[in-house]
């Protein structure tokens, strides 16, 4: 099973790393923008042990050989990567799409109408110290699926095979309402940990539980009208639970604000205000932060 993670990131090395470890024998395929001198990349795990992990980095006329192909890039990168590398990849390899936010399912499918594509979602947390060197910050879990329909045998391999990498990972046959579990927390975390340059653990302050609580109701109705059921208090807690446990950590967001470096507010807040103007509801609040944050950059 030869598979190739596209994505040079903090989570993409991750899933990289931990898949070498596995045995699993990986590929790695960058972006045309990294500069690599690198052999080998550094991994610092969460109970802070350095493991030296070697560089197998190929070039994209080699991903017709990958039988699974795991992108993970910002959520604005998506679609141009599936439109740059889609001549290259195999009709039958099964193509696993990581990223914050929510991408239309059309527009994938239009991009990669042969091809089995997957969702994963993930709550481990990494950051990238140097080029080619990432420290594991926080142990998640993650969850997989797929939006439309797929036979067992489909999914099964690659659950499976990640699963080992970075457990746990766990089958979600209804992928579509864990997505709005996270694109809410992703709502709330992400623009007002950027905007007030604060630790996610700050969000647990009396100062902002008016707002968190308005964002999510806001989300229960946009997602009501897409058919999707979110009950209000447990989306609260759920926000308040990511929070406590990644509470030292900076969200991707701010680092992005920290960096001087495009957000991904378009297919998290965005994507909200969006969906809302097709339904005629109003999201004043997910709507101030949008504006907020694309203001910002």
């Amino acid at each position: 099973m030869k598979i190739v993670v596209i994505g040079q990131g903090a989570i993409g090395l991750l899933w990289y790393s931990h898949l070498v470890i596995t045995k699993h024998s990986p590929a790695l395929l960058c972006s045309q923008r990294a500069v690599i001198t690198d052999t080998n990349m550094s991994l610092t795990t969460y109970d802070n042990q350095l493991s030296v992990i070697p560089l197998n980095i190929i070039n994209k006329e080699q991903l017709q050989l990958a039988d699974i192909v795991l992108l993970c890039l910002k959520a604005y990168d998506i679609l141009p990567a599936l439109k740059q590398y889609q001549a290259y990849l195999n009709e039958k390899a099964t193509v696993i799409l990581c990223h914050n936010g929510i991408i239309a399912p059309s527009d994938i499918h239009a991009v990669l109408p042969k091809q089995t594509v997957l969702t994963l979602l993930t709550t481990h947390g990494s950051k990238k110290t140097d080029n080619f060197a990432i420290t594991h910050t926080g142990i998640g879990q993650s969850q997989l699926g797929k939006l439309q329909q797929v036979t067992k045998a489909e999914h099964q391999t690659p659950t499976t095979i990640l699963n080992q990498a970075l457990p746990s990972v766990i089958w979600q046959d209804n992928i579509a309402y864990h997505q709005w579990i996270k694109l809410a927390i992703n709502c709330v975390i992400n623009p007002i940990t950027a905007l007030n340059n604060i630790d996610n653990g700050e969000l647990l302050k009396p100062q902002y539980q008016a707002l968190i609580n308005k964002i999510c109701y806001e989300i229960t109705q946009v997602a009501a009208a897409e058919n999707i059921k979110l009950e209000l208090q447990q989306l609260i807690n759920n926000v308040l639970k990511v929070a406590s446990i990644t509470a030292k950590n900076c969200s991707s967001m701010r680092a992005d604000f920290q960096q001087n470096k495009a957000t991904e507010i378009e297919h998290i807040n965005g994507y909200i205000v969006e969906l809302a103007k097709q339904h005629q509801l109003e999201v004043p609040n997910n709507l101030s932060l949008y504006q907020q944050v694309s203001q910002a950059y």
